[in-house]
């Protein structure tokens, strides 16, 4: 028997049992499901940024365990510093994985847990917006394979274990149908674009940075249209206030913190950030590149080469979809060009260095190419069921190459250099990431020195201890004047003290000595007394907290109420259109 005949048959019957709407939701999800099925082996290949999200994640649940929430400071980090990754890193998506870990899930298994959930989400993001694009569940299951099994989103879980630049991967389509929205179709969808920013900003720092760019550079093509009608440029404004609203509470304090001290943003190796340029051959091929001086991701993927190459089989049509559909081609053609050493990235592009690597724009031309290869293949089988069970077959095994051979790659190095991680084990340095987030002028290495010492100026008998994470409680006696004491605590502002001594409770103030340490001032007419200090957050952080809060409320609230009136509108045309259709029959 054939087998392809075989399976052609099966296709077409389960295709037409379950309907276009339930069979390709059901196959895509089959598909990342098994994707995934190297997960079911004890532990995980040690990726590159693997420490650092696991200290993250061990922080979240210990200070979970101890009521603190939210988690903004690693207590644990740097000898028991404490290192703020919280407020400068976001962890707002980590939370679930952080409760699965409190419940008694192992943070490994946790880890997993969130891995599946993420690529699901990233699935099923690229689904949705491509259904809402070109109403047509077969363009909606390739967009959502061609981003899932896409090369770059496979080395970033498996072997970068990037988890912030993993997170900011579903929202890229959001911001992409926003754009589509807000200049093409309907401006009032421009929550699309405010929900986009929003996930982007509670996932990943420098991926924000980067679609910001991207977005400025495509609002800038856009300008005649926009100006052509000034509403559509009154939605982008309330497309950023909306993203301001839903993430300030991450956002202003972040701002805050930078306002209150110099602190280290970035740290790249030894080198330039163009030494990290991708070769032109290299751009598409998915192949794992070893024996490089400096390490670079694999290409994004050849299929999306292909369906790129699909789209001048015809001429372009002139409805907004496919006007839309090309820009999401040149844009991702130029992302791609952005990873390469076509941008100057010694000289005028030498301000974005912050990014540290230029092939960060893989992110965003994975989203352009996969989205804009989906439709362009939508109008290549115009509806034929035999070009799109073809397709479909080439689109399986065209994106489960890349997916597999750097899935496989990893496991099989990792296995054989007896690298796996099996269990977070806190102290390391790498809980820190590099240098970043720090106090300009503190050093990991000269915290470790000093150990746990507590300074007092002038001299008293005075002793410490840690009832929970990030909290010190200090004792002393015999104070007779003005006493600085400095705690082995980095200093954020946020950073609360109290002080119960004969005189009752009252707070204390709490600054940042020369050595960027947690202060406090014992006050000369206590002489004994006890003083909690812990990190307890700023009025602002709390206000934000609320206004997101609040926002949130009222946009669902809002999305609610247009929804029913959608609704509404859609059942009373049906009844008219069946009272019209009866009075032509009468």
């Amino acid at each position: 028997m054939n087998i392809v005949s075989l399976f052609a048959s099966y296709h077409d019957r389960l295709l037409e049992r379950l309907g276009p709407e339930r069979f390709y939701p059901l196959l895509l999800a089959v598909l990342c499901l098994l994707g995934l099925l190297p997960l079911l082996m004890p532990g995980l290949p040690k990726g590159h940024d693997m420490y650092y999200h696991f200290s993250r994640l061990h922080a979240m649940r210990e200070g979970l365990r101890n009521g603190v929430f939210p988690v903004m400071i690693n207590a644990s980090a740097l000898q028991g510093y404490g290192y703020a990754s919280g407020l400068f890193y976001p962890d707002f998506f980590l939370y679930p994985a952080a409760l699965l870990a409190v419940c008694g899930l192992s943070l490994v298994n946790a880890y997993k847990v969130f891995l599946i959930a993420l690529v699901l989400a990233n699935a099923f993001s690229a689904y949705a917006v491509a259904w809402k694009i070109g109403r047509d569940h077969f363009v909606a299951f390739a967009a959502g394979l061609l981003y899932t099994w896409s090369s770059y989103f496979a080395v970033d879980v498996f072997q970068r274990a990037a988890l912030g630049e993993m997170t900011a991967f579903p929202f890229f389509p959001w911001i992409l149908l926003g754009l589509y929205e807000i200049v093409y179709r309907d401006w009032r969808n421009y929550y699309y674009l405010g929900l986009g920013f929003a996930g982007l900003v509670l996932s990943h720092n420098l991926s924000l940075l980067i679609m910001t760019l991207v977005t400025a550079t495509l609002l800038a093509f856009w300008h005649l249209r926009l100006l052509r009608e000034p509403r559509r440029i009154v939605a982008l404004v309330a497309a950023v206030l909306l993203t301001w609203l839903l993430s300030g509470f991450y956002l202003v304090p972040l701002l805050e913190q930078m306002a209150s001290n110099t602190f280290i943003v970035s740290s790249i190796a030894k080198g330039s950030i163009a030494n990290r340029a991708v070769a032109f051959p290299r751009l598409f091929l998915e192949l794992p590149f070893m024996r490089l001086e400096h390490w670079i991701p694999p290409g994004i993927g050849v299929m999306l080469l292909v369906l790129l190459c699909q789209r001048l089989r015809f001429h372009g049509g002139d409805s907004n979809a496919q006007h839309f559909r090309d820009v999401l081609l040149i844009m991702g053609v130029v992302c791609l060009l952005c990873a390469s050493h076509f941008v100057p990235w010694e000289g005028a592009f030498r301000a974005l260095a912050v990014i540290q690597f230029p092939w960060r724009f893989y992110l965003p031309a994975t989203a352009g190419l996969a989205l804009g290869g989906a439709l362009t293949l939508g109008t290549i089988v115009n509806g034929s069921p035999a070009a799109r069970r073809r397709w479909l077959w080439l689109l399986i095994v065209g994106c489960a190459s890349p997916w597999w051979l750097n899935v496989a790659y990893q496991y099989t190095a990792k296995i054989y250099e007896k690298n796996i991680f099996r269990e977070f084990e806190p102290g390391t340095k790498q809980e820190a990431s590099g240098l970043c987030y720090l106090p300009k002028g503190v050093l990991p290495e000269d915290l470790a020195e000093r150990g746990e010492k507590v300074l007092a100026v002038p001299e008293i008998p005075l002793s410490f201890t840690r009832p929970r994470p990030g909290m010190i409680e200090l004792s002393y006696e015999g104070n007779r004047s003005n006493c600085v004491v400095e705690l082995p605590l980095l200093w954020y502002k946020g950073y609360g003290a109290v002080l119960k001594d004969q005189r009752g409770k009252h707070s204390l103030q709490v600054n940042g000595g020369s050595r960027h340490c947690v202060t406090v001032l014992i006050p000369e007419d206590s002489a004994a007394g006890v003083i909690r200090v812990w990190y307890r957050g700023t009025v602002l952080q709390r206000l934000t907290r609320w206004l997101s809060l609040i926002s949130a409320i009222v946009m669902l609230g809002c999305w609610w109420q247009r929804r029913r009136r959608q609704k509404l509108s859609e059942e009373q045309a049906v009844v008219q259109t069946e009272a019209d259709g009866g009075q032509a029959q009468a």
